[in-house]
């Protein structure tokens, strides 16, 4: 059941979004922790903010390696198959599943195989790492190269790392040395524990995509268009009161839910960021009364943490209200709790 609880968590990432440079200086001291063992302790260079090239922007095929991580640092493992055309065009399917610390891959059930189906567009925008604004990753991230190239999928890669000023989580990139195409990442926690790993096992630029079924959106969405679109949600949602530091609000969208189940509300999702991180805020109409807690009258917030991505949910007066992040759960409790 594991594998099909974490992408239940994408699954519900789906349903709410439906959706100047640091000068450089030079021999700067950094370490690099992957769980709590201190790795690098090498010589990290501070570097100006960097871009990156996007492999679903690009005409290729490749195959990937997608780990999550528990609290113990075990691992469970999805290995990916990624068609993109370079114009819009993506297709991504699982071809393998190794479970929770174990070593040998097996065929995934088609329970999986529909997750990953339904999906795609999904994982790709918004689960893989992508960089926002400038200034956001200036204002919100310390950058530096570990000096020296790694091997990912026969292509030397430089290690570019993002150090969160916040406290929030920090992240490293391996990046082509000659293009600047990720085709690796990793995002710690805030102890400093790695909490998803993607690497790229191999990549083929002159792929066949004869016979690929190209991904399509999992529910019909458009942006929000403020009162207007409020008939179709049964209600004004609000905003946060608090988002935490260095976040921004990108964009607001409504996902006409109901389309798929009758009984199903639309959405109104909000998606913030301070440059990597994401932050989901998602209202649904709920015919509900809110529980609550009888000593203190507060309403009553269900967490969960599966694979590194945790969700606050809870009803408010006439809605549900889910917040989804890779944040710490405090955080997500705090923003819950500024919506009333």
């Amino acid at each position: 059941m594991r594998p099909h609880l974490v992408l239940a968590m994408s699954a519900l990432t789906v349903v709410l979004m439906g959706c100047g440079p640091a000068a450089e200086t030079q021999g700067e001291t950094l370490a690099a922790t992957v769980g709590t063992q201190s790795v690098g302790l090498a010589a990290h260079q501070k570097i100006s903010i960097p871009e990156f090239d996007y492999v679903e922007d690009q005409d290729l095929q490749a195959t990937r390696e997608l780990s999550i991580f528990d609290n113990l640092g075990r691992a469970e493992r999805f290995k990916e198959d990624l068609h993109s055309d370079g114009s819009g065009e993506i297709a991504l399917s699982i071809l393998e599943y190794a479970g929770l610390g174990l070593p040998t891959w097996s065929q995934p059930d088609s329970q999986l195989e529909s997750s990953y189906f339904n999906r795609q567009r999904y994982l790709v925008k918004y689960r893989d790492l992508h960089l926002g604004s400038e200034i956001s990753l200036q204002r919100n991230f310390r950058w530096s190269e570990q000096p020296g190239v790694v091997q990912v999928a026969g292509l030397d890669c430089k290690r570019i790392f993002a150090e969160s000023v916040h406290g929030l989580g920090n992240f490293e990139f391996l990046v082509t040395v000659d293009t600047d195409l990720l085709l690796g990442w990793t995002s710690f926690d805030v102890q400093g524990d790695p909490v998803m790993r993607m690497k790229t096992l191999d990549v083929d630029f002159t792929p066949d995509h004869n016979g690929v079924a190209w991904a399509v959106p999992a529910v019909a969405e458009h942006p929000y268009a403020g009162p207007v679109d409020e008939p179709l949600l049964g209600f004004a949602p609000q905003s946060p009161q608090y988002v935490p530091p260095g976040f921004y609000g990108l964009e607001e969208r409504l996902l006409l839910a109901n389309g798929i189940m009758a009984n199903l509300g639309n959405i109104h999702a909000a998606l913030y960021s301070d440059g990597i991180h994401m932050l989901f805020v998602a209202q649904q109409k709920t015919l509900s009364t809110p529980a609550l807690n009888v000593l203190s009258g507060a309403v009553l917030v269900k967490h969960a943490d599966i694979g590194g991505i945790r969700v606050a949910e809870g009803d408010l007066p006439g809605r549900r209200v889910y917040v989804v992040s890779q944040l710490p759960s405090e955080e997500l409790q705090t923003i819950f709790g500024s919506l009333f």
